[in-house]
This record gives C-alpha cells, sequence and structure tokens, in this order.
C-alpha cells in the first residue's frame, strides 16, 4: 500500500513500511538536519514540509492509503512538558494532532498509524483523558483505533523503549488485524548474559564507530584493538575504553549501562512542581545514580541523560552516534550517509533520539493488508 509518512524525522518509520513491501509516496519535515539526510534517500517522494501549512490545503498531497505520524512527545511525556492540556502546546508540537485530523479529514486515507510515548495514556486532568480525545477526533473522522504499547527490547533491540502505537481503520473496511503483536524475542534480548551480548553488538568501534566485521545488524559488532595479558584490559576503541560491554563471566566485571531511581526527595519535586505550575514531569534532582540490572540501554532521548552512559567502575563515557543509530534499528549504511553529509553529532543524536525503532515498525506494517 501507499503510504505517507507526516513529522518524519529522519524517517525510520517510512524505513519499516517500506523494508515490509509498502511504497512511500512522500513525507513532510521541517528538521534541517532530517530533511538533508532524507533527500538522499531513494524511493520516499517528496517533502512537503511543515505539517500546518499542509493542513491549510490537504489536496497538494498525493494520494495514499496509510497516513503514519510520529507526532513530537515532549507535550506527553513526564519527561518533557506535559500539561493537563499537551493540544495547546504548539511550541513543542502538541497542536499537531488537531493539523493532521485536517489532513485526515480530506484525504481520508483507508488507514492511519500514529506513535507517541506511553503517557499519552496517562495525559490530562485524569488518566486516560488526553487519549480519549485523540480516539474520539479520530472517530469523528470515521476511525475506528485499535493499540498497544510495544517496547523496543522485544523486538531484536538492546533498548528499553516502550511506546503507545495506535492503528486507525476507515469505517466501512474490514477491520485489519495488527494487534496484539507479540514481539520475537531476540536471543541477544534476554536477560543477563545475553542482553549484554545484545548491548556489545550495538557498540561501535573507531573513533567514530567506523569499524566493524559484520554481525546480525549491518555490523552490530565490536573491534577488539589490542592483545591484552588478562580479559579486563581488552581495549574496543582507540579512546582506550576498556573494558566495553561482553560475557565477563564472573566477579561483575562488566560495564554497566546506569540509570536514575526516584527516591522520595525527587517524587516531591515532581509533586512540588505539578501543584504550582500544572506541568507534569519528572525533573532530575535527587535521584539516585545506580547501575541497570536488566542489561539494557534506556530508551533514547534528543537531550542527554544519564542512561545514554556507560560506566565500568573508572571509565564513564556517553554512547555514541553510530550507536544510537544502531539501538533504534538503523542500517550502518544510513549514519555513514549522514556523517558524509557533515551533519553534527548533536544533530544525529537528536536524530535518532526522537525516531521509532525500525524493527518494531516493521513488525506492525507486516501485518497491513496488501493493496
Amino acid at each position: 500500500m501507499k503510504i505517507f509518512s507526516f513529522c518524519s524525522g529522519m524517517d525510520n518509520m517510512g524505513l519499516g513500511f517500506r523494508n515490509a513491501g509498502h511504497t512511500q509516496v512522500g513525507w513532510s519535515e521541517i528538521n534541517k538536519a532530517s530533511i538533508l539526510l532524507n533527500s538522499q534517500i531513494n524511493n520516499i517522494g517528496e517533502n512537503y514540509g511543515d505539517l500546518r501549512t499542509i493542513s491549510e490545503d490537504p489536496t497538494i498531497l498525493p494520494d495514499f492509503d496509510i497516513a503514519c505520524a510520529g507526532l513530537p512527545c515532549p507535550a506527553f511525556s513526564i519527561a518533557g512538558k506535559r500539561t493537563s492540556n499537551p493540544f495547546d502546546q504548539k511550541s513543542v508540537g502538541g497542536d499537531l494532532f488537531h493539523h493532521l485530523c485536517k489532513i485526515i479529514r480530506v484525504k481520508k486515507p483507508r488507514y492511519i498509524f500514529l506513535e507517541q510515548v506511553k503517557g499519552v495514556l496517562s495525559s490530562g486532568r485524569y488518566k486516560g483523558e488526553i487519549f480519549s480525545q485523540i480516539l474520539s477526533g479520530l472517530s469523528e473522522l470515521g476511525y475506528d483505533c485499535q493499540w498497544q504499547v510495544l517496547n523496543t527490547k522485544n523486538f531484536g533491540l538492546p533498548q528499553n523503549r516502550e511506546r503507545c502505537f495506535i492503528v486507525g481503520h476507515l469505517r466501512g473496511i474490514p477491520r485489519p488485524e495488527i494487534f496484539p503483536i507479540t514481539g520475537e524475542t531476540n536471543p541477544f534480548t534476554c536477560k543477563s548474559q545475553s542482553a549484554k551480548t545484545a548491548v556489545a553488538r550495538t557498540l561501535a568501534g573507531g573513533s567514530d564507530g567506523g569499524a566493524h566485521t559484520g554481525g546480525n545488524h549491518s555490523g552490530m559488532t565490536i573491534i577488539q584493538i589490542n592483545n591484552p595479558k588478562h580479559s579486563n584490559d581488552r581495549v574496543y576503541s582507540d579512546q582506550g575504553i576498556s573494558p566495553t560491554i561482553n560475557s565477563c563471566n564472573g566477579g561483575n566485571r562488566q560495564p554497566f549501562v546506569l540509570t536514575e531511581v526516584r527516591t522520595e526527595e525527587a517524587k516531591q519535586i515532581r509533586r512540588s512542581i505539578k501543584e504550582s505550575t500544572g506541568k507534569d514531569h519528572s525533573p532530575r534532582r535527587k535521584k539516585d545514580i545506580v547501575p541497570r540490572k536488566d542489561g539494557l540501554v534506556g530508551a533514547l532521548t534528543a537531550s542527554r541523560s544519564v542512561e545514554q552512559n556507560l560506566y565500568d567502575g573508572k571509565q564513564l563515557r556517553r554512547l555514541t552516534p553510530r550507536e544510537f543509530f544502531r539501538l533504534q534499528g538503523t542500517p550502518d549504511e544510513i549514519f555513514d550517509l549522514a556523517k558524509s553529509l557533515n551533519i553534527s553529532d548533536t544533530a544525529l543524536f537528536n536524530m535518532a533520539g526522537n525516531s521509532v525503532s525500525v524493527p518494531v515498525i516493521q513488525s506492525i506494517a507486516e501485518k497491513f493488508p496488501g493493496e
């Protein structure tokens, strides 16, 4: 079927659907770095720019069967700028859902596919208020919906990233059997040692993570570049990070991905902020920083967070842009293309953190009917 990708970012959404055999006829994006990258990728159609501008005259768009949209999340996320009414937050894209509805009203695609943070389910003055408004808005346009929260860690990638996916189908056509979906648990994303191996397969060798020797995901393998006398002295990059994640049997010698744990003080700060400002988000003050016990990387974000760091007891380093791309399932050739276009590391972190996980999208896209 023909798809259109709204608020595409670096367009992992479109990539997942194309991998599943669908045809992309266009995309809309305003971020300069994402536009630069997407413009070099074949068979995705034309960029139609700002979704708000498109909504003023949706007839400029080509016809499509599936409207795909990963709308900005800060208005709905506890880590962002969530309020009781996210739709009024134009500065962080909270208003884009209403503009998307204007386009849907005119174009009437057979299906709608939306991705949003799990926090959308609890946004509003009471839990479920905003999500109910989303479903009601789509219902008024003639769409019945199904939805499910899926976690990237269950689709072959070692990232703990829960996202809510909504599929709407136009009344009058058969309801597609999309959900529930159970992720095929990859042997490298199970618990304990295998999870550490999965993270290791995303880690990069070389100064920018450019070196690799193959693996189960476009080179998701790290390179050992020295000949140590002891396994603890292994070096996997020219920056001397020793050791990178490996099986490290016994002795708790493996590096850890860090995470934050809310203390009672942190919880009180959150409550105070909500009472005084009406914004419900989780600040990082007064949180304890501890190693994750599941061997996974926390959900990638555009802004820097503790869970984007590795610590081996001596040294601390942030994940690299290439590792960010790999943790989203983006092929190395796309990352290499982005680097060749001189896109800054800051922009690359932002693009990957704001994107979606390709294997999750592809698994969903494969459930949609054919032409």
